[in-house]
């Protein structure tokens, strides 16, 4: 696995809490405003908790450099599913994200997927 599709896998993993979160969501504030306000509540919470999860979890972790851990989030923005295919070195450290996963390499004894 290259670091563009560790990269990739990532943010795929923010899109499937952030759609069905979403949904809920909305799903909630609809039922909240058309019939009981029970069963919208009981959606909309659980909706704002995972948006919550998934907002976070997009912004602080998602979208790191592999081995210098410096935020990528200008960079990455464009497709919410991949990383653009014109970045191919980290501007920060200059590490590759195109070459495959070396198990051997380390940097202070992890690859540099961890």
């Amino acid at each position: 696995m290259t670091l563009r599709e560790r990269l990739n896998l990532r943010k795929r993993r923010v899109m499937c809490f952030l759609v069905p979160a979403f949904l809920l969501l909305s799903i909630g504030c609809c039922l909240s405003v058309e019939s009981s306000k029970s069963i919208g509540i009981t959606l909309i919470l659980p909706g704002l908790a995972a948006l919550g999860v998934a907002t976070v979890y997009g912004s602080a972790f998602a979208c790191r450099c592999p081995k210098c851990k410096v935020l990528w989030q200008d960079l990455a923005r464009g497709n919410p599913l991949s990383i653009d295919r014109r970045i191919r070195y980290c501007p920060f450290c200059g590490v590759d994200i195109d070459t495959k996963e070396d198990p051997l390499a380390t940097s202070k004894g992890a690859s540099l997927l961890d």
